[in-house]
């Protein structure tokens, strides 16, 4: 029984101490996020690709409650961080990276008007520009909704935890009704997702024993489930009722751990998954540009196979060139700049902070499977729950 458990172990765990799983998991919500990202931008065009969006609707379901779940996983060791340590390496990060970032959607935007029929002035530009900080702009708003999380989580760290994740909840079971109209992605997405960073964040132990005693049929069961639920909820309409959206959205999270158990094996999804961050940040840009070249004519010669599958191909397309744009940047000092802040700032930033008050106690996190017997485990041995720092995305 003991070595079942030590291969099951070793098939969650790299050698690095990276856990295969949320890394397909993470890899697999970057796609689905640039697919949808391709689909809304091309529909922008004269070309229309319906069957996608609703696909893209089903798997809103999964998307980015899965990605902020294993956002909040990767995050639980900075609730209780102090916030000379919490603010450069993750606060201060989102925000350097969300700001400089936005300069680059602000002249893309301009390339976007020329086919989407938007009005976007000198005056308006400098106006969204200053308002970023307070009203997150383009798809960027996920950044923003994370840095804002890490500040909510750390500041109510003392406080009971189940209390925080049934107000966040009933929050999110609102905001994803029809009763909230829609203002602001960023304002909207740190409602409705609130919930699955903190379920991520304090119940990281049970997550990942759920995920590594999950057999194949179970997986398969899961993952079927979802799809007929969310299906139906969004063809009834169902989901547009409080609470619907929401249950809909938790049997997606689980479906999702499931689906990366079964993918963890494939090498390509959880490099992707390690490397999430310069493939969100260029994605749009690349898209809107391709966006562009189709409108200007290409896309009315294109027979019907080709325009079906457009999202498909600029997915592959953009995620390519997102990986090869950051590995040319950061080969030099000023272009490094896009993906993280100089030395000299996060170090600005932790003398700021360091006079702050001391952390809170820490939070109890036991990172071994539930079901593992509490026995020394030999040399030879990947323990289930390597420290926290390696499972630092790649970036």
């Amino acid at each position: 029984m003991r070595g079942r458990h030590v291969r099951d172990v070793r098939n969650v765990v790299e050698l690095s101490g990276r856990i295969l799983w949320i890394d397909a998991a993470r890899g697999l919500a970057i796609v689905l996020v640039t697919l949808i990202h391709a689909t809304d931008w091309i529909q922008e065009t004269s070309v229309r690709i319906p069957v996608w969006v609703d696909v893209n609707e089903v798997l809103s379901t999964l998307r980015m409650p899965l990605f902020f779940a294993c956002a909040g996983i990767l995050a639980a060791k900075w609730v209780t961080a102090g916030w000379s340590e919490l603010v450069p390496r993750k606060i201060g990060f989102l925000v350097w990276v969300y700001l400089i970032w936005q300069p680059v959607g602000s002249l893309v935007a301009l390339i976007a008007a020329r086919f989407n029929g938007d009005e976007f002035t000198l005056v308006r530009m400098i106006g969204s520009l200053a308002l970023t900080p307070f009203r997150p702009r383009f798809e960027l708003w996920f950044l923003w909704s994370l840095a804002l999380f890490f500040v909510l989580a750390r500041a109510s760290a003392r406080l009971p935890r189940t209390p925080q994740i049934v107000v966040a909840a009933g929050i999110a079971a609102v905001w994803f009704s029809a009763l909230i109209p829609e203002h602001n992605l960023g304002w909207d997405g740190s409602a409705k997702y609130y919930v699955f960073f903190l379920l991520g964040c304090y119940h990281r132990p049970a997550l990942e024993g759920f995920v590594q005693h999950l057999g194949f049929e179970a997986s398969l069961l899961l993952i079927g489930g979802w799809f007929v639920l969310a299906a139906f909820a969004y063809t009834s309409g169902l989901d547009d009722l409080p609470g619907v959206g929401l249950l809909v959205r938790v049997v997606g999270v689980a479906a999702g751990f499931a689906l990366a158990r079964r993918l963890m094996s494939v090498t390509l999804l959880s490099y992707l998954g390690s490397r999430t961050l310069p493939i969100y940040l260029a994605h749009t840009p690349l898209i809107i540009c391709f966006t562009w070249v189709l409108s200007i004519g290409l896309g009315d010669g294109l027979p019907d196979p080709v325009i079906a599958v457009l999202p498909v191909l600029f997915t592959v397309v953009s995620v390519a060139l997102s990986l090869l744009l950051h590995f040319a940047l950061t080969s030099n000092s000023a272009g490094a700049l896009l993906y993280a802040p100089p030395a000299a700032v996060v170090g600005w930033m932790k003398r700021l902070f360091s006079g702050r008050r001391p952390p809170p106690a820490p939070m109890v996190i036991d990172l071994r499977t539930p079901a593992a017997p509490r026995r020394s485990i030999r040399m030879t041995e990947v323990p289930i729950g390597p420290p926290v720092a390696e499972l630092e995305p790649r970036w």
